[in-house]
């Protein structure tokens, strides 16, 4: 689904593209995409409506949709800090080649979050990914 994500905490996916544009609108050369919504239409495809609301497309494979479509492109991903946090730590489904598809290449945000270690500022150095990425 592209609706939200297994946790239910993700914003719909129209939400998170106007959320997005307003983000990066006097940003040169930035775009937002709706590669999501293309990925999850191909997989979705030629399936009924009980069968596509159980079709999940996640980060690995919009990430090899975008590489296998644009062969000559290096993709850099940006991401928060604690989805980073969690990508590196293996929480996530196919990590290493969430990793692999960008070559390595992303950009980590801190974010701020009150009642949280990242909004105490704890967590925002880089270290554990530094520790972690020698892994992969």
């Amino acid at each position: 689904s592209i609706s939200k994500n297994k946790r239910g905490k993700q914003a719909p996916f129209e939400t998170r593209v106007e959320m997005c544009t307003l983000l990066i609108k006097n940003v040169p050369k930035v775009t937002v995409s709706e590669v999501e919504r293309i990925c999850f239409e191909k997989a979705a495809a030629g399936l009924n409506e009980e069968q596509k609301s159980k079709v999940r497309v996640g980060t690995a494979d919009i990430l090899a949709m975008l590489t296998t479509n644009e062969p000559n492109v290096e993709f850099t991903w940006a991401l928060g800090a604690d989805t980073f946090l969690d990508l590196a730590s293996g929480k996530w489904r196919r990590t290493d080649e969430v990793f692999e598809l960008v070559g390595h290449r992303m950009v980590v945000f801190k974010r701020l979050f009150e009642g949280t270690d990242l909004g105490k500022g704890k967590i925002n150095d880089g270290k554990k990914y530094e520790q972690d990425h020698d892994k992969l």
